[in-house]
């Protein structure tokens, strides 16, 4: 998707933020160790985050601090780990969207992390399309 802007007549919940800076995308390149998908870094580069309800793309800096800090104390006691997985993204339920991380860069496939199972689904293979089926409606966290 060329032009990220047309994501908010979709909904009128779409709150686009300002660019990323390109410290604030280093610092997330950094952060993966990975080449991003470059679908990612577009998006960003036109909005650091999506919020609707939540940051279904989260702000760089807070997916630097999702990336390199437990979601909780107990993390390693309750699920299975999260390594190989890029967060990018949260719903309202609190499940995380994730990139997953290849031997040498960041698949652009989108997959959600559900808290509840611990189960991690494919739901699109790009941001643009996880973002319109998101955006549509199309998108049923309990139905995958």
């Amino acid at each position: 998707m060329s032009d990220w802007r047309r994501l908010t007549t979709m909904s009128d919940r779409v709150t686009l933020r300002a660019p990323v800076t390109d410290m604030d995308l280093q610092d997330l390149r950094s952060c993966a160790g990975l080449q991003l998908p470059q679908e990612y870094e577009d998006f960003l580069r036109c909005s650091d985050g999506l919020d609707v309800y939540s940051s279904i793309v989260f702000p760089s800096k807070d997916a630097v601090v999702r990336n390199t800090r437990p979601i909780t104390e107990n993390w390693d006691e309750l699920y299975m780990p999260v390594t190989g997985l890029f967060f990018f993204g949260e719903d309202a339920s609190g499940d995380l969207f994730f990139f997953r991380r290849l031997k040498s860069c960041v698949d652009q496939s989108v997959y959600v992390w559900r808290h509840e199972d611990d189960s991690r689904i494919q739901i699109a293979f790009s941001l643009a399309g996880f973002l319109e089926k998101y955006l549509s409606g199309d998108y049923d966290a309990w139905n995958l």
